[in-house]
């Protein structure tokens, strides 16, 4: 069971998903010209694609998982904002996007969609 569930994890597993994570180095290092969050922020990326692609090989509902992501990207952004080493306006940014997307999954759960 475990072998067959990551297999279809492997094969879910895309070329464009694969690229994302460099042109994310590549612009967290150009927006904040630091190579620690240039190299920690594809590892976040990867981890959150991880946790939806898990998800979604074992059938379970990714609304859960998309609450928990965002929620953490709201607390990320606001530490964002309030960082001295990275642009106030990126962890912003990141916090007012992160909420939209919870309040977005939110309304689909009590809807029922």
């Amino acid at each position: 069971m475990v072998k067959s569930a990551i297999g279809r994890l492997v094969q879910r597993v895309e070329l464009k998903e694969v690229m994302i994570i460099p042109a994310v180095a590549i612009v967290l290092y150009l927006t904040t010209g630091d190579v620690f969050t240039s190299v920690i922020g594809p590892v976040v990326v990867t981890l959150v694609f991880l946790a939806f692609a898990t998800v979604d090989t074992t059938n379970n509902d990714i609304r859960y998982v998309q609450l928990g992501i965002f929620a953490i990207g709201i607390a990320g952004g606001a530490v964002m904002f309030i960082s001295t080493d990275i642009p106030a306006w990126f962890g912003g940014l990141v916090a007012l996007v992160s909420l939209w997307w919870a309040g977005t999954t939110l309304v689909n759960l009590f809807q029922g969609d």
